[in-house]
């Protein structure tokens, strides 16, 4: 470890100017995560800013952007800006983080996707920056196998790959004894067999730190019963041990690996066996136990894993049936049965899982009921029940008062049940795509409820005033629905920072928005809005981006003047607009369109646009008229005043100093404003 904790010191040269990247590369359990984590712990001192991400593989699961929040909260942690999708989280990235000096790890990366979210462009963060990245794919890091086969530490471009291989047989035993025998050597009586365990499992990192740590203070007979069955069968299934072990927090805190590896014995990429030998080689001393993709339609008997703290099952495509022992690993925190599609319900026994805190049934296609025990899990923090058949909750799911997170996207679910307003505890409830037709009144009690996704919900035509008592929410999406109007009470939101009310029925904004005094981002584009925009709206002092695009508004009121952060302003196919009021100094991004649009404002006050487009469309749509800027400090303005049929331009000279992008429109009618 120490020779690669060298070379990476050498790779990321943080005295050398501009941004690194470093990728680290080879199978699981090899040392890529210890290795990162090293360098981490030693240069974290060296930077104004840093932050590690675990496992991006796993939780990325949840959507890129909840691991954007994280990485902008280890970078800014004063920051409050929501962020409402994952390019929101890449501008927020961009936008805050060019001038700071970062240290970032992006561990178990398996997309590309993941990187260029994350840290997608050396331009994103402050020179000097250092991004160390581990995978197990090389092909993530945008490097074709063939540059690296001569060996590791090889360049590409701003990358520098080293690739994680065995350990030479001499380090192997000294890290192997150092966890079996805490000594750097095995005693002479045990040399011998040692040296057989290792040429077993082979030489790397995670196998011989957890291998070790199980057989330490072992008597010499269980080291041959280990060696022996290891001559029998493969001990060590080198590319899935992580998946197996991985619910530790680190590698020291694994304390057994015993030989159920054996049963995830593969052919072809698929795991076609568990073997018999399982409970006699492992009883209550297993942890994590990965069955994913097994070939299995029941679960085996359970009752002897009784420290059993993750039981994955994932993409287990035949499984019908939980064995009701399942009921008895009292110290079970995760339970993963996403994509098991043939699973329909779940046993009574469940209620037992007193420690359950992470239940996953995301793509179980088939399952259609929870039991009534599922209140009992008293333990339970996050429900996952995407695209799943259930078309209910059971009542006593209020009693699930440590329950954080509750999804129940694009399931069945026509109704909850008024109990859910017990659920005190509730942070993030995302109901996006079902076929829900209202929400209960007790929705109004969720005092903690921060985050509340109805997008797509196009059942549901009436929001319930309790709504407005949601206190702590940031985020509400209800594009796509089908309701009417939004009710007065959501100025009550004082802490609203996201709301999407995209595509949806509703004719007017309440009033009362004016009062949701942290509103960042309003979008309203395609709705059926119409008439006048509110004046109140004048007083979102900290809303960024309004988004009104393809709706039948004829007036922006005057105030919208005293937006000082609005930064982008969506006005495209707004066809009765006749006219912009002045806008705010702020924007740096405009874009209007309107077949009737007559006069905007002197815009040389706005100083910073990159983005702008300013068109009367017309009745005929060959014959576009409008406002294109081109790039740079050195324009020649066209004309002083310029007239473009029904499209008045009032500034005498403007001097686009910060544009980067823009739209140029073929103007066929242009004559002095004079004239007219």
């Amino acid at each position: 470890m120490d020779e690669h904790v060298e070379s990476m010191l050498k790779y990321l040269d943080i005295q050398a100017h501009g941004v690194r990247y470093v990728g680290i590369y080879g199978i699981g359990g090899s040392g890529k995560t210890t290795l990162a984590k090293t360098l981490f712990n030693q240069l974290v001192a060296q930077f104004e800013a840093c932050s590690f991400l675990a496992d991006i593989r796993e939780s990325s699961k949840h959507g890129l952007e909840h691991v954007q929040r994280r990485l902008i909260c280890d970078l800014l942690p004063k920051h409050s800006r929501a962020i409402s999708d994952t390019n929101d989280g890449i501008k927020v990235l961009k936008e805050t983080c060019r001038n700071k000096k970062v240290l970032i790890v992006l561990d178990d990366v398996d997309k590309k996707e993941q990187i260029e979210s994350l840290a997608g462009s050396s331009g994103w963060y402050s020179s000097g920056s250092r991004i160390i990245i581990t995978t197990r794919d090389i092909s993530v890091l945008g490097v074709e196998q063939e540059q690296l086969k001569e060996g590791s530490g090889k360049k590409s471009a701003e990358l520098w790959t080293l690739e994680m291989t065995e350990m030479n047989f001499e380090q192997a035993l000294q890290l192997f004894s150092s966890h079996a025998f805490k000594m750097d050597y095995p005693p002479i009586d045990f040399l011998d067999v040692a040296k057989g365990v290792i040429s077993v499992i082979g030489r790397f990192p995670l196998a011989l730190e957890v291998i070790g740590s199980h057989l330490y203070g072992k008597q010499k007979e269980v080291w041959e019963d280990n060696r022996n069955f290891g001559e029998r069968s493969r001990l060590w299934d080198q590319e899935e041990a992580w998946d197996i072990l991985k619910g530790k927090e680190g590698t020291a805190k694994i304390e057994v690996l015993p030989p159920l590896l054996n049963s995830a014995r593969r052919n072809n990429g698929h795991v076609i066996t568990v073997r018999a030998e399982i409970n006699d080689l492992v009883g209550d001393s297993l942890a994590v136990l990965d069955l994913s993709s097994c070939k299995i339609s029941r679960t085996p008997n359970l009752s002897k894993y009784t420290n059993l703290e993750r039981l994955i099952l994932e993409d287990c495509q035949k499984l019908e049936k939980i064995d009701g022992t399942i009921g008895n690993l009292k110290r079970l925190k995760h339970l993963n049965l996403n994509d098991c599609y043939r699973l329909q319900d779940l046993p009574e026994e469940i209620g037992y899982l007193k420690a359950l805190q992470e239940l996953f049934l995301r793509g179980c296609a088939y399952f259609s009921t929870l039991p009534a025990s599922i209140g009992d899990l008293q333990s339970l923090a996050i429900l996952e029940l995407s695209r799943v058949s259930i078309v209910r909750l059971p009542d006593t799911i209020g009693r699930l008062q440590k329950l954080e997170r509750l999804s129940l996207k694009y399931s069945n679910i026509k109704r909850l049940p008024e109990t859910l307003g017990d659920v005190q505890s509730l942070v993030e409830l995302d109901l996006t795509q079902s076929k829900l037709a209202q929400l209960p009144d007790s929705i109004g009690r969720l005092t903690k409820l921060e985050s509340l996704g109805l997008g797509g919900c196009l059942k549901i035509q009436k929001l319930p005033d309790s709504l407005g008592n949601l206190g702590s929410l940031s985020q509400l999406d209800i594009s796509f629905t089908g309701f009417l109007e939004l009710p007065d009470s959501i100025g009550n939101l004082k802490e609203l920072k996201m709301l999407d009310v995209s595509n949806c029925r509703e004719r007017k904004l309440p009033r009362s928005i004016g009062t949701m005094k942290k509103l960042e981002i309003s979008d309203a584009r395609n709705s059926d809005l119409q008439g006048e925009i509110p004046t109140e709206i004048g007083r979102l002092s900290r809303l960024r981006r309004l988004d009104l695009s393809s709706t039948s508004i004829c007036l922006l009121p005057w105030t919208i003047s005293q937006l000082s952060l609005l930064e982008a302003l969506w006005l495209v196919n707004c066809n009765k607009l006749e006219e912009l009021p002045r806008l705010p100094a702020s924007l740096t991004g405009l874009r209007c369109a309107s077949v009737i649009l007559k006069r905007i404002p002197d815009l040389s006050n706005i100083r910073n646009l990159t983005n702008v487009a300013i068109l009367n469309t017309g009745e005929d749509p060959t014959k576009i008229l409008g406002l294109g800027i081109t790039p740079g400090t050195d324009v020649i303005p066209w004309v002083d005043y310029v007239c473009t049929r029904n499209l008045a331009v009032w500034s005498p000279c403007w001097d686009p100093s910060m544009l980067e992008e823009c739209i140029m429109v073929c103007i066929q009618i242009l004559r002095p404003y004079r004239h007219i």
